[in-house]
């Protein structure tokens, strides 16, 4: 039998609770929720009116999302918030584990997991 190893060595974060693991580990040992009541104009007609929302930069700095972080500004607008999003936490994995793939078989070798709740949708 081939047995392969599989080895987390880093994690990324962008969450209701803020953006980086250390931000979000934090608030969650603080017993903080991501959850929010929502504005009345955003629920109007609409049966909940609590969600999750990722903070932006301006809301919650440094802990917000900044798109920037994610791809050049020039391409935010041909992306959807949840692939920004997903591209922000692998970025933050690959740091965290320190990984620089430089050869191909290097990179063949690399995966990122990605959860999301409704992304895209």
């Amino acid at each position: 039998m081939n047995t392969r190893r599989i080895v987390v060595t880093g994690m990324g974060v962008v969450s209701p609770l803020g953006c980086g693991v250390e931000a979000v580990w934090r608030r969650l040992l603080d017993g903080q929720s991501g959850l929010a009541t929502l504005p009345e104009e955003v629920t109007e007609g609409i049966a909940s009116k609590v969600a999750g929302v990722v903070p932006s930069l301006t809301n919650d700095c440094p802990w917000g999302f900044d798109p920037a972080l994610a791809v050049e500004a020039k391409d935010h607008k041909k992306m959807d918030r949840f692939s920004l999003f997903a591209l922000a936490a692998a970025q933050e994995a690959l740091h965290q584990a320190g990984w620089q793939p430089d050869t191909d078989s290097a990179r063949d070798r690399t995966a990122t997991i990605v959860a999301s709740g409704v992304g895209g949708f």
